[in-house]
């Protein structure tokens, strides 16, 4: 099952989700790095505005202008260089993806991280991929109880 079709049959998923008038190309997100998660490119390509939420969290993603914007200009990256900042929460942590395997976790893997305290070992590994982080926000148990990098 593809990332679209998981955000359309996924139980207990809530979502609000505005579509692309005309659907964008992979070459025309040039702009954002092109070792990204292939499931990311696909929602950037088809959606406008993503915010997904259940029992275990809410993922608000950027669109590619505020993505572009924090990926290159902002105190994130001073921080986690090697990270690529997708969404928050609404509130005080942000998700990435970590396209230079530096956690070695994977280059897809999507962390959690305290806008607050920018640093690995008070970060949360959330899931291997995109789809499976996607597949746990119904879930009882919330991303703020996962273990800490630290602590793994």
């Amino acid at each position: 099952m593809n990332i679209i079709e998981l955000l359309n049959t996924q139980a207990n998923l809530q979502t609000i989700i505005k579509e692309r008038p005309i659907l964008l190309g992979e070459s025309e997100l040039s702009e954002l790095r092109g070792d990204l998660p292939k499931e990311y490119f696909a929602l950037l390509c088809r959606f406008t505005y993503i915010e997904i939420w259940g029992k275990a969290g809410l993922i608000h993603f950027f669109t590619i202008e505020d993505a572009e914007w924090i990926n290159w200009d902002s105190d994130y990256v001073n921080e986690l260089p090697f990270l690529y900042f997708f969404a928050d929460d609404n509130g005080d942590r942000l998700y990435a993806f970590d396209p230079e395997n530096k956690w070695k976790n994977g280059v897809n893997a999507i962390y959690m991280i305290s806008k607050g305290c920018l640093v690995k070992e008070s970060s949360t590994l959330l899931g291997p991929a995109l789809s499976d982080v996607i597949n746990k926000i119904p879930a009882d148990t919330s991303f703020s109880d996962y273990p800490r990098l630290s602590s793994n």
